[in-house]
């Protein structure tokens, strides 16, 4: 079951989303504030993160900001669920990588469509066994990359900035 971390300070918001996407394959995580959203994503590792803006103490973008700061979180999947409609906040936004930039009021169907996208990707691109890993780095010279694909076998591994690479 794919988890799903939705971070806004609009609790009715997070009811409403939680009703529609629970029981749909993904078991729904919330939280009100983006301290609070930080701090879950990190002890969580959710599948994706569904963030708004415009929240108080720390907005959308410092949550991205400390997401793709932290080795933990920095490989977790963003869509940011805004009312913010303007061209300047949707590209500040990719510069961290997002993979989805929805707007307020949404289609659920989006939201849904966009689950199912990613939900493929991740189990065609599996992350890396972490004894798989360690048997690479006991036999290899190890150097840290930020995000890269690696073959292994037959199959291929993505490896994120808190994993990895080798050099053979």
């Amino acid at each position: 079951m794919k988890t799903v971390l939705i971070i806004d300070d609009d609790t009715s918001f997070l009811d409403i989303i939680d009703e529609q996407l629970s029981g749909r394959e993904f078991r729904i995580f919330t939280a009100a504030d983006g301290n609070k959203g930080l701090e879950i994503a990190a002890s969580l590792v959710p599948d994706l993160i569904l963030c708004d803006i415009n929240m108080p103490e720390i907005d959308g973008f410092e949550v991205l900001k400390r997401l793709r700061r932290d080795t933990i979180t920095d490989g977790i999947p963003v869509m940011m669920l805004t009312a913010v409609d303007k061209k300047e906040a949707v590209y500040a936004a990719m510069r961290y990588n997002i993979i989805d930039y929805i707007v307020k009021p949404y289609d659920i169907n989006h939201i849904r469509a966009a689950l199912e996208k990613l939900k493929k990707f991740r189990n065609y691109f599996q992350p890396p066994d972490s004894s798989l890993l360690k048997e690479i780095i006991s036999k290899k010279e190890i150097i840290p990359r930020k995000r890269f694909l690696i073959k292994i076998g037959d199959n291929y591994q993505t490896v994120s900035s808190n994993e990895i690479a080798y050099i053979s």
